[in-house]
Formats: C-alpha cells, sequence, structure tokens
C-alpha cells in the first residue's frame, strides 16, 4: 500500500488543530500514483500536479503548432523567392529558338519581379521589430494616413502633368492620371530603397554568421540569402523604372502617348471623319456632360508594353503639340466638318483652340 492509501486523514475528518495541519499537510505532501491522478478523492498537490502537466503539455503543443506554422509560412515565402528569381534570370534570355518565349518572356520578367517584390517585402514584414510595431493599432492608423496622404499627393501630380500638356483637367483621363499617380507614388518610395538596404545588410550578417560557423545545409539560412539576391534585384529594377524608364526627362512624353493609348477615342459622332485627314485624329471627350471634344493628331508609333517601357529612342518621335482643337459636341451635333470646325474657331464660335 502506497503513501496515497495509507494516509490518517484520508475517511477521517480532523478534530484538532494539530489533525488539521497533519491533513493540510498531507493534501500538500502527497501525490497519487500515475494512475490514480484521475480519481475525484486525490489531494491537492495531486490536482496541482495534473494542472501543471496539462499546461506543460498545452505550452509545448502549442509552440510546435508556432513553430510549424513559422517553419511552412519560411517554406512558402522561399518558393515565391527562388520562383521569382527563376522567372527573372529566364527571362532575361532574350534570344531563345522559341517564338513563343520571346513573344512573352517580358510577361514572365514582369511576373517574377512581382513575386521577389512579395518575397522582400513579406521577409521584412516578419522580422521581429516591424511585426511588433505593426501590432499597435496606432502605427496602424499612423500607416494609414500616410499611405493616404501619399496617394492624394501622387494624384495631384499626374493630374499637374496632365493639365501641363493638354490644358485641360486630369480627371478627364482616368486611365492615364490612375497609372501616372501609381508612377508618383512610386517615385515617393524611393527613400524606402535605405530601409531595404539595411534589411540586406541584416541578412547578410546573419548568412555570414552561418557560413563562418559552417552551419549544416539544413539549417542554412537560405531565405536570408535569397533577401540578399532578392534586394539587389528589387533595388535595381525600382530604380531603373523610377528614374530612367519614367525620369523626368521621359514622364512628359510617356504621359502623352499613354493618353493616347487609353483614354482617347478613334472617332467621335460630331465630328466628319470620312476625309483622309480626319482619319488621322484622336478624339478625347471631356467637360461635364462630355460633350466637349478635344482634337489631336492621331499616335502614329505602334508599340509593345515592353518597347513602351524600354523604349527612349521613340521619346525622341513624339511631338508634342503646342494647341488643340476643342469642339462643341452636344447630342444634337452631329458631322462636323472639319472645314466648319476651321472657320467656326476663326469666328470666334463654340471650337476653341487651347495653347501651351
Amino acid at each position: 500500500m502506497d503513501s496515497y492509501d495509507s494516509r490518517k486523514f484520508h475517511y477521517t475528518k480532523p478534530k484538532t488543530p494539530e489533525e488539521t495541519v497533519s491533513a493540510i499537510y498531507e493534501e500538500l505532501s502527497i501525490t497519487p500514483l500515475t494512475d490514480r491522478e484521475k480519481r475525484p478523492e486525490q489531494t491537492i498537490k495531486g490536482y496541482l500536479a495534473s494542472i501543471y502537466k496539462n499546461l506543460n503539455d498545452h505550452h509545448w503543443a502549442d509552440k510546435n503548432r508556432r513553430e510549424d506554422r513559422e517553419r511552412s509560412e519560411g517554406i512558402s515565402l522561399g518558393t515565391i523567392g527562388v520562383l521569382g528569381l527563376i522567372l527573372v534570370l529566364l527571362a532575361a534570355n532574350t534570344n531563345s529558338d522559341w517564338e513563343w518565349w520571346r513573344t512573352y518572356s517580358y510577361f514572365f520578367f514582369v511576373m517574377g519581379f512581382v513575386l521577389t517584390v512579395m518575397f522582400a517585402a513579406a521577409s521584412m514584414e516578419r522580422s521581429l521589430p516591424i511585426s511588433r510595431i505593426l501590432k499597435f493599432n496606432s502605427a496602424k492608423v499612423l500607416c494609414a494616413l500616410i499611405f493616404s496622404a501619399a496617394v492624394i499627393y501622387a494624384s495631384s501630380q499626374a493630374s499637374g502633368q496632365l493639365n501641363s500638356i493638354f490644358q485641360i483637367d486630369g480627371s478627364n483621363l482616368p486611365y492615364t492620371r490612375a497609372i501616372l499617380s501609381a508612377v508618383f507614388f512610386l517615385k515617393m518610395c524611393t527613400p524606402f530603397l535605405f530601409v531595404l538596404a539595411l534589411f540586406a545588410v541584416i541578412h547578410g550578417m546573419v548568412v555570414w554568421n552561418a557560413a563562418r560557423n559552417k552551419e549544416d545545409v539544413f539549417l542554412f539560412p537560405w531565405n536570408s540569402l535569397m533577401f540578399i539576391v532578392s534586394s539587389l534585384l528589387v533595388a535595381g529594377n525600382f530604380w531603373w523604372l523610377t528614374h530612367v524608364a519614367f525620369g523626368d526627362d521621359q514622364i512628359r512624353s510617356k504621359a502623352y502617348k499613354l493618353a493616347h493609348y487609353l483614354d482617347f477615342s478613334e472617332a467621335a459622332y460630331c465630328v466628319n471623319s470620312s476625309s483622309l485627314e480626319e482619319e488621322r485624329k484622336s478624339y478625347l471627350f471631356f467637360g461635364q456632360d462630355q460633350n466637349k471634344v478635344l482634337i489631336d493628331k492621331k499616335l502614329s508609333i505602334q508599340e509593345s508594353f515592353e518597347q513602351f517601357v524600354k523604349n527612349r529612342s521613340a521619346i525622341d518621335n513624339v511631338y508634342i503639340p503646342s494647341k488643340y482643337s476643342v469642339v462643341s459636341c452636344g447630342p444634337m451635333q452631329k458631322d462636323v466638318p472639319s472645314e466648319q470646325a476651321s472657320q467656326a474657331a476663326q469666328e470666334g464660335m463654340d471650337i476653341r483652340v487651347f495653347t501651351q
């Protein structure tokens, strides 16, 4: 018989203070056997031991779940990074014998670059300082306010650029303004490259420490190594996109081209486009009721998305006119010949000319 079954006050109620103290001592000192831990008459120490065991099991189970989740996130993140780097490297081979690959190589490059940006951004977000800061609601509100202010400022910059080109409000070219707003927003994000460089240095120190200690291949911080490569790729392409492809010397011409590609129309119901000269013009409806048409020469450049982003030689071939004809185009006005438009403009009627 063990000490648990031989307790003096197991079934006997203490009668004196000394017996009460002895009963308390038994409750706090005797632990039941393992197979009796769930018996209803176990001691206080037994209950405490069961509680401790359950808490300890829960702690280790929660720790294992957290480690499994972090490991799964790391594997998924690493897969995205590897896939992005592979697509970028493969897309760099533009001399392939496959016509299909040459046609869609830039699409795969853009996709790989987006995956690489996602990998770098998610890796920074998972870092301890940023993840802890983002837990505070005040930090989230501040980030939301800064983001909103940046979007509004970028939109105003895009509207101003379009107004300087076409002399009308930028809201009349919604698609062009949306893309230009994104471009100006990215330009404002250039200082974040220093933050990216700081994280790359930290990951470089982690990789250097692991290489110096000759870590096992399965314990080597491969994600840190991929972050360094990805950060170099992201920083280089980001700088090229914001300061070369859409640099200050090109943003005006590319905004003009974007407007013709996205917002201008090939015909206007109130302008006679039967003549050869009118077929070479583009039309932009604007105004509160879309009752005015801005007439411009049709853009003769035909290029793909890749050529639009990369080509610098085509920019010199873009002529931005210094004046535009604006025709009133109400519901009852149809087929206004270009000769009448010119005559009306000279007589100061509904047709006006904007000069820059």
